[in-house]
């Protein structure tokens, strides 16, 4: 048997109330299954909306609803409580970041001051280091002078002792000779020297 290709309004309406004593929702697919049409799904649609306009109850609204005077006194209390409660949260929460903050602020400033102290510590090693680099050159330049004039005071000793015994001189002579080359190793003064110590006159026997 073929399917009714269109539907009245009192057909959607049986069948929405049939659904609702059946306990089940009077939708549009299932007014359409009850019904075994072929029409479209927009009529339909039309047809249920217009039955529910007309026998849904419309929601009571919220402000329709009469509250009892115990029932509004208690309502107060809780939104109170909850109020409080919330202030309560939100100033522990605020005490607990204003904590935090504090507590980063000093981490930060203990750690600049640590900053501070370490560059200025780096800064005096760097200085000390300088200064026993440029200490360690002064006595690198001050050995090898000494070394020179040790070298030449040997070479200036042997000289002279050649001399004594190649030529046959007075002791005066002898004398004079060694105070000449003496005084000639040691006219140069020395930079960065100490002020070497005086030689002692020394007299060769014959």
């Amino acid at each position: 048997m073929p399917k009714p290709a269109s539907i009245t309004y009192e057909q959607v309406a049986d069948a929405c109330k049939n659904l609702l004593t059946d306990g089940k929702k009077p939708t549009c697919q299932a007014v359409a299954a009850v019904l075994q049409t072929t029409a479209s799904m927009a009529t339909v649609h039309k047809m249920v909306s217009r039955w529910k306009t007309e026998n849904v109850p419309a929601a009571t609204p919220i402000e329709e609803i009469s509250v009892t005077p115990e029932l509004a006194a208690l309502m107060a209390r809780y939104r109170q409580e909850a109020d409080h409660i919330a202030r309560s949260t939100v100033s522990e929460e605020m005490q607990l970041q204003k904590q935090d903050q504090e507590s980063l602020v000093s981490e930060l400033e203990k750690a600049e001051q640590l900053n501070e102290t370490l560059t200025a510590e780096i800064e005096r090693l760097k200085a000390d280091l300088a200064a026993a680099q440029a200490h360690a050159e002064n006595i690198t330049e001050i050995l090898s002078i000494v070394r020179e004039q040790k070298a030449a005071t040997a070479a200036a000793t042997k000289t002279i002792v050649d001399t004594i015994k190649k030529q046959e001189l007075k002791p005066e002579t002898i004398t004079d000779t060694i105070k000449e080359t003496i005084m000639t190793i040691f006219s140069t003064p020395l930079e960065k020297n100490p002020t070497p110590q005086p030689v002692t006159k020394t007299t060769v026997k014959r």
